[in-house]
């Protein structure tokens, strides 16, 4: 679901939320007659929870939900889309992969003792990474890394909470090889945390800022909003430097 969200007025902000539930309302219909009530209902409802919470205060130029059973995520885009209702078996991604094409890049990733989660962001918006590797769990990783665990500390060591913290942060560090770390990048997490991380990983080279506090289940535009003031004159440095 792409719905544009360039505002002239601020009545515009509660129009583009009717829009959406129109939007909605038309999503609805469709899946009813290929879909059972309890996988209609169940997208129905994510998605009016996406929809109800938006902060409509600050908004890009777009925005685009992508629902399916089990999962639902909001994207925020900064040039204009057109309208746009989309069901199949898998996701049209015309305007994703618009906004990984566009020239300024980074990554924000949030550490927490719970999970870690990474962004890709350019401009005002954020992807969240939803992979095999992130969301990374802290339990998760010494149900599937035992081997590395053991590899990497003697079973006396693994068995502190302080060494298995640490072998979860190089997890972490370990995985972000896979996400281009030659983007610069923003840490979240408490202080705590965030020099734990630090401290054993290798990735942060182009470390541009840190946002402390406890971010574990902070939204995904929550996050844009608190790092755009941070990338904002990168990026308008990167855009204007060849005029």
């Amino acid at each position: 679901m792409i719905v544009p969200t360039e505002l002239n007025t601020y009545s515009d902000r509660e129009k583009i939320r009717r829009a959406l539930k129109s939007e909605l309302k038309k999503l609805v219909d469709i899946l009813k007659s290929d879909y059972n009530k309890k996988v209609v209902k169940e997208i129905q409802d994510s998605t009016s929870e996406i929809i109800n919470s938006l902060d409509l205060t600050h908004l890009p130029n777009g925005i685009g939900i992508y629902v399916a059973p089990g999962f639902v995520r909001e994207v925020f885009f900064p040039f204009s889309v057109a309208k746009k209702l989309s069901v199949d078996n898998q996701f049209d991604l015309e305007e994703i992969n618009m906004l990984m094409n566009r020239d300024f890049r980074y990554n924000v990733l949030a550490v927490g003792l719970n999970s870690s989660r990474l962004f890709s962001g350019e401009e005002t918006s954020l992807v969240e990474i939803i992979d095999g590797n992130f969301p990374v769990k802290y339990e998760d990783v010494f149900e599937k890394q035992q081997s590395t665990v053991t590899s990497l500390y003697t079973n006396e060591e693994s068995k502190t909470d302080k060494s298995r913290v640490e072998i979860y942060f190089r997890s972490i560090d370990k995985l972000m090889k896979g996400y281009d770390c030659s983007k610069p990048l923003i840490l979240l997490g408490t202080k705590e945390n965030l020099e734990g991380y630090k401290k054993v990983a290798e990735h942060t080279d182009n470390l541009i800022a840190e946002i402390v506090g406890n971010h574990e289940k902070i939204s995904l535009y929550e996050v844009s909003k608190l790092v755009w003031p941070i990338t904002e004159p990168l990026y308008l440095e990167n855009k204007f430097r060849f005029l």
